[in-house]
């Protein structure tokens, strides 16, 4: 029963809530109809998009580079207000060129787009890891009741905004075209950016009891863990040279690669295997979404019983029997409906790393490196995952000459990738444990 008293607990938060609404309503304004905006306007092809999605590899080493600035410099809110205005305005450059670049060859065009794609992903880079660390730190005040277990119950709202947006730009471009949809990314940038102010002035700042440098660490760290701060060189060197933290970034990447290979090559996967149309398919994203809510809801419970590493394991394991079920499922449209069972576990597997990731990441980071740890895990877990899952998917189906079972044969083996990694951290929880004892 104690459990389920677990979901109910703790403030209800809202302007957390209402940040992580509005920076996924204003990134996914653009991203939701953005190839069909390019290929139609600045005609793009589909191989083209896919040299410039390759390109965004880029943006694992800017969110690192913004994230240790923000630590250094010690100006979170100045940064994430910037990277907001500099992605919008890149993005607002493509509709102001367009009439003008319809004079250029298409070589030229494709170009200027991947130009302003990879400009745009590297002030993105810089959003979600410096808000990941902003709404630690709020959550890590003891003196206002609050816990960081409550993380995933503000990171879903990202999730809601996200469906959200798709819904109503949709509906600006059915009424103004094309122009309806940066109309929509301009005003959600506009009121992400007067939140951000406002939640800065008013939540971070205010205090029954004290009022808190909104700019500084964390006030959770321990007094231990402040004294081997302060005896270290530098915080980025203590990072980067901790194994734990080494270990957890490379079990975030290969839990992003198997989610990067299921994300690129699903869609093929089951009209091949399944003749999944695009309204069945459709219909797994809606899914997916759901779990993911739930998930990222039910973390705090999850947290505090089982803690973060299980957690994290959790998700792993959630990751590989998704894509090992693809893998060994038979062929055979009988067995489609299986399929929307199948994919409920993406949800899980996305909420669950997240949330144990983060927390693990945030445990870790020493004072004054904890935005940087957000960095590295956002820029792992959110780009070198995807753009290593694109190459070793093509290196798979090359070798296999793209044969009737290729695809099937990937996912089999990125199933055994991931279980072997979630094998391998099971025994170190369980090694850690004991010595503990």
């Amino acid at each position: 029963m104690a459990f389920f008293t677990g979901f109910l607990k703790g403030p209800w938060l809202p302007w957390p809530k209402f940040l992580y609404f509005m920076l996924n309503f204003s990134v996914y304004a653009s991203y939701s109809f953005f190839f069909d905006y390019i290929n139609k306007v600045y005609g793009v092809s589909y191989s083209a998009y896919g040299i410039m999605n390759s390109l965004t590899v880029i943006s694992f080493f800017s969110s690192i580079a913004w994230t240790s600035l923000a630590d250094n410099c010690q100006r979170h809110t100045f940064i994430l207000i910037f990277a907001a205005v500099a992605y919008a305005s890149a993005f607002l450059s493509l509709w102001i060129a367009q009439s003008s670049m319809q004079l250029y060859s298409q070589a030229t065009r494709n170009l200027f787009v991947t130009v302003v794609y990879v400009i745009s992903n590297i002030f993105i880079s810089a959003l979600y890891p410096i808000l990941d660390n902003r709404i630690m730190f709020l959550l890590s005040q003891k003196h206002r009741n609050l816990s960081k277990d409550l993380y995933g119950r503000q990171r879903l709202w990202g999730c809601i905004g996200q469906t959200s947006v798709a819904l109503v730009t949709g509906y600006a471009m059915e009424c103004f075209g094309y122009p309806g949809m940066f109309a929509v990314m301009m005003l959600s940038t506009i009121i992400f950016i007067a939140s951000v102010v406002f939640f800065e002035r008013s939540t971070l700042r205010k205090s029954s009891h004290q009022v808190v440098d909104v700019n500084a660490s964390s006030p959770l760290k321990t007094s231990e863990t402040m004294m081997d701060s302060a005896t270290t060189e530098h915080p980025f060197k203590t990072l980067i040279t901790n194994p734990r933290f080494d270990f957890l970034m490379f079990l975030v990447l290969v839990g992003g690669i198997v989610r990067g290979i299921v994300g690129t090559y699903l869609q093929p996967y089951l009209k091949r295997y399944y003749d999944v149309g695009l309204v069945e398919f459709a219909s797994l994203t809606v899914s997916r979404n759901v779990t993911e809510i739930g998930g990222f809801f039910i973390g705090k419970p999850l947290l505090e019983y089982f803690g973060p590493d299980a957690l994290l394991l959790m998700g792993i394991v959630a990751g590989a029997v998704r894509i090992g079920s693809y893998g060994f499922l038979p062929s055979g449209h009988g067995w489609s409906k299986i399929v929307l069972g199948i994919e409920l576990l993406k949800g899980l597997n996305q909420a669950f790393i997240v949330v144990g990731g983060i927390r693990i990441a945030h445990d870790i980071a020493p004072r004054g490196a904890e935005a940087t740890a957000q960095g590295f895990f956002s820029g792992i877990h959110g780009n070198l995952s995807n753009s290593v899952a694109g190459l070793f998917g093509s290196f798979v189906l090359t070798f296999m000459s793209d044969s009737q079972d290729s695809l099937r044969h990937l996912f089999r083996i990125a199933f055994l990738l991931s279980f072997s990694v979630a094998v391998a951290y099971l025994l170190s929880i369980i090694y850690t444990a004991r010595r503990k004892m």
